[in-house]
């Protein structure tokens, strides 16, 4: 990413596939620029691990489950 990236302090992000990977590697630029993070993941282990050393929030989700992501939806809306 840019050296002189835009700051994202006081936005929301939310990054699917948050454990490992892209959605990961996503994650932690989102962070490193000030974005407050929602991460969802349906591996739940792998997600409080990448939750907790980004503080962020941990949202376990299949994003195949459509009852599930609108569920998730709500909770960051209410966060």
């Amino acid at each position: 990413m840019a050296k002189h990236a835009k700051s994202l302090s006081g936005r929301v992000a939310v990054v699917t596939g948050a454990a490992s990977g892209i959605g990961r590697a996503l994650a932690e630029e989102l962070a490193r620029r000030g974005a407050r993070l929602a991460l969802l993941d349906a591996n739940e282990s792998g997600l409080t691990q990448v939750a907790s050393r980004l503080e962020a929030l941990a949202l376990p989700c299949d994003v195949r489950d459509e009852a599930a992501v609108a569920k998730v939806a709500a909770r960051v809306r209410d966060e």
